[in-house]
């Protein structure tokens, strides 16, 4: 329909679902005050603009959500870490996680090290809290390292509730880590 020119109206008598019909008039009351014509006149105007292609609008509409939303959570984020500076000014970021290391040898992460050598320290699956207990690090960190290094394969978990973790280069066989839930040799 051209700008232009002056509508024309033409009156149709169609079939639909009573769903179709329901939402149809809570979409007319919610947007177009009760006009279940008019809001019909705009879903039709609005799919003929999708099937040709032209939802630019829509589509930067959209995009413009997508970006201020990352900005507002890139704000809350410094928010977060500024609380957490003035709470606790001796805490640090989370350490970023490097390149597996796949040679067998221990992990390249920071702070790894440290859970690593509290695994090795035992014979027996450690759970979150024995771990937090060996190591001098908070226990969000040791959480966020427990999940990268599981990610890694360099420590596997139990099934057990609660998750207990041992190293993958320990001496479990396969009957012992069947048991434990992880990986079979």
């Amino acid at each position: 329909m051209n700008k232009d020119t002056e509508a024309t109206f033409v009156r149709r008598k169609f079939t639909i679902t009573e769903e179709l019909d329901a939402e149809l008039e809570r979409m007319a009351d919610n947007n177009y005050q009760g006009n279940v014509s008019l809001c019909l006149r705009q879903a039709v105007t609005d799919h003929r603009e999708t099937l040709r292609g032209n939802g630019e609008v829509t589509l930067r509409r959209l995009m413009e959500s997508v970006a201020h939303i990352e900005d507002q959570a890139s704000e809350l984020t410094q928010s977060v870490d500024t609380l957490v500076e003035q709470v606790d000014p001796t805490h640090t970021a989370r350490p970023e996680a490097t390149v597996a290391n796949v040679t067998g040898e221990p992990p390249v992460v920071a702070g790894g090290d440290q859970i690593v050598a509290a695994l090795e320290e035992t014979d027996t699956p450690l759970r979150v809290a024995d771990i937090i207990e060996r190591v001098e690090m908070q226990p969000v960190d040791v959480r966020y390292l427990l999940g990268y290094l599981v990610d890694h394969a360099h420590v596997f978990s139990t099934q057990e509730d609660p998750a207990r973790y041992y190293l993958a280069t320990s001496g479990l066989n396969s009957t012992d880590r069947d048991e434990l839930g992880g990986p079979s040799g």
